[in-house]
């Protein structure tokens, strides 16, 4: 887990600078390993975004 300050890219929040837990999920896919990386809010606990190699996911 790692905890920063940072400007918020995509979601609701785009744009708003905040305090952040980042996550990686690794999971066995079907062509091999994948990674999503779960952003929430430091503060309150909100779920922010997620992003994948496939680009930013829609969690709301």
């Amino acid at each position: 887990m790692r905890t920063q300050k940072t400007e918020i890219p995509y979601g609701a929040m785009e744009g708003k600078e905040l305090t952040i837990h980042t996550v990686c999920y690794d999971y066995e896919g079907y062509y091999g390993d994948a990674h999503v990386f779960i952003t929430v809010n430091a503060e309150d606990g909100a779920l922010l975004y997620g992003i994948s190699s496939s680009g930013f996911l829609d969690l709301t």
